[in-house]
């Protein structure tokens, strides 16, 4: 193992340190998932993003620190470990906006900007204090969206990396039958729409602008009590949740009776929280993890919503407890593992007459 130590300063006395690991081994082509062991102590990841296809970052809390792990070939990758500069600042959800990465700070009450270039990482403080940022996303425009629920005013926020002064904008949601209800997950329909869910309260809100309305939409069947969230995703025309108590996914479908069309998982012993959306031609892929169930999985649906073909695995690792997933260009999903403290590489075919899955040792 190679290991590197590098301190960068900037004029206002911003650094970062960061140290990469690299390997000699990695799988054989016939290997459908490869699991990269991370190089560092602490927990283990918790939100994961892609830059280009083998190029993948990732939050790591524990270590008050962003992941980057390249995979260069079959039988080389290399991982790099870039500290944010707040101690005990506790990272939690990232996005990349095409430029740069940018983070939540859940414990620090930060939004973080890395470059993957020069690998500097900037901080900007919110407000109010103890906004405990978590969801992040990006809009088309190059809008930063989060979640801030630890406020109970200004909940939702807007930043404007090119704004002169007062890049921020916040949106207060407020709940009428349950006031601590708080914001969750956060997904960018578009510039004009944004959704995000709200557990303790078993709803997804879209945020709608110019003017701001908030429409709440309970999760349920016909006839049924409503039930919670897990994740959310969308596939640019709308917002997709995952029903975590039901091993459900729905697609929001404004004026039906149910207000989604819901769709199960391929395995009854799923119960999928994180969900990614890829666009497959005129098709739509669900990516998903259940995170309690260890499995991993994804289903293609037409474009009326009718189920093409779905995939299930459970992860080789017990108590992997995958918390995150994102598929890159050349259609390989990647997974954090946050029980295992691996990145989980999910190939094409992603099936295999014997199915011997590949363990970075």
């Amino acid at each position: 193992m190679l290991i590197s130590l590098l301190l960068l300063f900037t004029g206002i006395g911003l650094f970062v340190a960061f140290f990469s690991a690299s390997a000699n081994t990695a799988a054989t082509n016939e290997s459908t998932l490869i699991e990269y062991p991370i190089p560092t102590t602490n927990g283990g990841p918790q939100s994961i993003v892609a830059q280009d296809p083998g190029h993948v970052w990732f939050t790591l809390p524990e270590e008050n620190a962003i992941g980057e792990l390249v995979v260069t070939s079959t039988v080389d990758y290399q991982f790099h470990i870039h500290h944010v500069l707040t101690s005990n600042s506790e990272p939690y959800d990232l996005v990349f906006d095409g430029q740069y990465i940018w983070f939540t700070e859940r414990a620090g009450n930060r939004l973080g900007q890395l470059d993957p270039v020069t690998k500097i990482i900037t901080e900007t403080i919110l407000t109010p204090a103890n906004s405990m940022p978590t969801s992040i996303d990006v809009a088309p425009n190059g809008y930063i969206w989060l979640t801030k629920p630890g406020t109970p005013s200004g909940n939702i926020s807007r930043y404007d990396p090119g704004a002169a002064s007062d890049p921020f904008q916040d949106y207060t949601y407020t709940n009428a039958t349950n006031p601590t209800a708080t914001p969750k997950d956060i997904s960018v329909v578009n510039n004009n729409a944004i959704a995000f869910t709200v557990p303790d309260s078993n709803l997804l809100v879209e945020l709608a602008l110019n003017p701001t309305t908030f429409k709440e939409v309970p999760l349920n069947t016909v006839g049924s009590p409503s039930f919670p969230p897990g994740g959310v995703t969308n596939d640019g025309q709308g917002a997709w949740v995952s029903a975590p108590t039901k091993g459900w996914f729905g697609r929001h479908v404004p004026g039906t009776l149910s207000n989604f069309l819901w769709l199960g998982s391929p395995s009854n012993e799923v119960a999928p929280t994180a969900i990614y959306h890829h666009a497959d031609g005129v098709n739509r892929q669900i990516w998903y993890v259940g995170t309690s169930s260890n499995h991993i999985g994804n289903i293609v649906v037409d474009p009326d919503g009718r189920k093409i073909n779905s995939l299930d695995f459970v992860l080789p690792q017990a108590n992997s407890y995958p918390s995150d997933i994102v598929v890159d260009d050349n259609l390989h999903a990647w997974i954090a593992e946050s029980g295992s403290n691996t990145i989980a590489e999910w190939k094409p075919p992603y099936v295999m007459s014997a199915y011997v899955p590949i363990i970075i040792k």
